[in-house]
């Protein structure tokens, strides 16, 4: 965990879950504790970083993430099919593990983790955030905007699809009976 707080130069790993808020909840200080998938899929990153030449070894590195990725993926499948509160912490492990993919060059693998965290994502309701009390809220100045900046990222939801979206209702219906 000293390698963690002391990586700085790992942006998108502390923009994702501070340390201070992982170590926090690692030793009980807040609830729920982080997802096992979560803290295998951080493992992975931080052996990059560490000062002992042996594990932050490239040979090395590649061959204990290949014993980390198995269990971690078993955990963030779990997550799915389990209620489980802690969905979100799966979502980023699997984001951590496809960028740490992409990082090994291994893109299909990495396109893979990727789909599965945007699932996770979507299914912890990361998908209906927008406008969320938005009536509530007194003005509604820059309205027209978001919109159209919604609309714009929900085209690209689409585009990691090796399937392109049906184009109308009676595509959709038999997409469905083949499911």
């Amino acid at each position: 965990m000293s390698v963690y707080r002391n990586a700085g130069t790992i942006f998108f790993l502390s923009a994702l879950i501070p340390a201070e808020t992982l170590i926090s909840r690692l030793i009980g200080r807040s609830d729920p504790r982080p997802h096992p998938s979560l803290l295998l899929s951080v493992v992975c990153w931080l052996l990059m970083y560490s000062p002992s030449p042996d594990l932050s070894s490239p040979g090395n590195i590649e061959v204990i993430n290949g014993f980390l990725q198995i269990p971690a993926r078993t955990h963030s499948m779990q997550a799915m099919s389990a209620p489980d509160g802690r969905l979100l912490d799966a979502a980023i492990g699997d984001a951590l593990r496809a960028m740490f993919c992409y990082r090994q060059a291994r893109f299909m693998e990495g396109w893979g983790e990727g789909a599965r965290a945007a699932a996770l994502a979507w299914a912890a309701g990361l998908g209906k955030l927008g406008g969320v009390g938005e009536r509530f809220t007194s003005g509604s100045e820059g309205r027209g905007e978001r919109v159209e900046l919604e609309m714009r990222l929900r085209s690209l939801v689409y585009k990691g699809q090796v399937v392109e979206p049906a184009r109308g209702a009676a595509e959709h219906g038999r997409r469905i009976e083949i499911l």
